[in-house]
């Protein structure tokens, strides 16, 4: 998942490869919205909002692939006062820290503004991706779960999926602006995305996990090394 992995990034690349493997869109997989859970989530289906995972700010993807976001407390400070200068133009905001991260931000969600934006600590992360209207995300993979949901994803660092017609993108306090406005009516490029998310799945990506790797997952690791080793 890291921004220098081998993925393509030319968006004509995954319309040829759509095309040329006749991917429709119900051959790759989505995040059904009514089958996503509402337990332990502070929204309702009711409810319009923009989700916005936080990160481990000493994470690579951080330190090495955010060029203007500086850590989680700078992009809770740029978010509020993007909502704060919009107001009634983009729905809610909701936060939610990493599981991973030991930050404490109790001080900072004290001074937002309470109304347009709020940051919590717990909750169900696929729900609040699925019942989103939005996804802002500087790198993460919830990144990737909100293209597979469907569902409209702004990139405010560098990613291998901020591509254009499959994300929107913001490279500054100002186009982060634009950018949550947009959000709302934003629809990814179909081609694109069947063809993003069909070579993730049968092209880039090998089955299983390295911390838990058995003996199939060897083998795919084994064939994709070999493949790789005599294609270059």
């Amino acid at each position: 998942v890291n921004y220098l992995n081998s993925v393509p990034r030319n968006p004509a690349f995954f319309r040829d490869w759509q095309a040329k493997h006749n991917v429709a869109s119900h051959d790759v997989p989505i995040l059904s919205k009514k089958g996503a859970s509402q337990k332990d989530s502070p929204e309702t289906e009711s409810t319009r909002y923009i989700f916005v995972p936080l990160q481990v700010n000493t994470d690579s993807q951080i330190v090495l692939f955010s060029p203007w976001v500086d850590n989680m407390e700078h992009l809770i400070r740029v978010l509020s006062a993007a909502a704060s200068a919009l107001g009634d133009q983009i729905p809610k905001i909701i936060i939610k820290t990493h599981p991973a991260c030991d930050t404490d931000y109790s001080q900072l969600a004290a001074q937002l503004p309470s109304k347009r934006i709020e940051l919590i600590t717990s909750g169900d992360t696929p729900s609040l991706i699925a019942n989103a209207t939005g996804v802002v995300t500087i790198n993460s993979t919830v990144g990737i779960e909100a293209i597979l949901a469907g569902i409209p994803t702004l990139v405010l660092g560098q990613a291998f999926y901020a591509i254009e017609g499959l994300t929107l993108s913001a490279q500054d306090e100002t186009t982060l602006a634009s950018g949550l406005v947009e959000l709302s009516s934003f629809t990814a490029d179909e081609k694109l995305r069947a063809g993003w998310l069909h070579y993730l799945r049968h092209e880039y990506q090998v089955s299983g996990g390295w911390r838990k790797a058995d003996d199939s997952h060897l083998a795919a690791m084994t064939d994709k090394i070999i493949q790789t080793v005599t294609s270059s």
